[in-house]
């Protein structure tokens, strides 16, 4: 399984050991992730109040990246910068005028099949709960979590179209997995 890959900033600074366990993560989990070339911050930070047409371009800008690299659909870890995302592919795929204003700006044709996924959404929907569950070397049995969504990951529901936004449930199903894989799992082990 292969995908194109969008760190965002803090990937390669200041949560590097998140995108360094993120990389191992799905190394075992048979994932092939392709970092999109020339990428640039999405301006997740501050451009939504500053300029709403800049907090458009700076991510579809990425989309473009994404597309060119034809490495699949683009894997976004940060839920701010995966918001941004989908709040530039929702304009473009929304919006003919504003589509073609940010075409010109970033200099490319926006092509509507290139898919923008939250990592939990890959992990959930295109590897699976079972393969997880099979990975799983010490179960995090006992171990109380408290699963914390953000507003980023399903807010807007028309831009971000993932989960339920008054209820997700996304992290809680994997954390059982991840809880009770050693019991879930242990008859397809043997």
């Amino acid at each position: 399984m292969k995908f194109s890959y969008f760190p965002g900033c803090t990937d390669h600074s200041t949560s590097i050991e998140y995108g360094m366990s993120l990389h191992e993560v799905f190394k075992t989990l048979g994932v092939d992730l392709v970092e999109i070339e020339d990428w640039n911050c999405c301006g997740a930070a501050a451009t939504h109040s500053l300029n709403h047409l800049l907090s458009l371009c700076l991510p579809a800008r990425n989309i473009s990246k994404a597309q060119a690299s034809q490495a699949g659909p683009l894997v976004v870890p940060c839920a701010g910068c995966f918001n941004m995302l989908k709040r530039a592919e929702y304009a473009l795929k929304g919006d003919e005028e504003k589509r073609k204003e940010i075409e010109e700006i970033v200099g490319f044709t926006y092509q509507p099949s290139q898919e923008i996924l939250a990592l939990m959404d890959v992990v959930l929907n295109r590897i699976g709960l079972k393969k997880i569950g099979e990975k799983v070397k010490k179960p995090l049995k006992g171990l109380k979590a408290a699963c914390y969504y953000g507003c980023a990951l399903v807010r807007h529901p028309k831009v971000t179209g993932l989960d339920d936004p008054e209820n997700p449930q996304y992290m809680d199903r994997i954390m059982k997995v991840l809880k009770t894989a050693g019991i879930a799992f242990s008859a397809n082990r043997s």
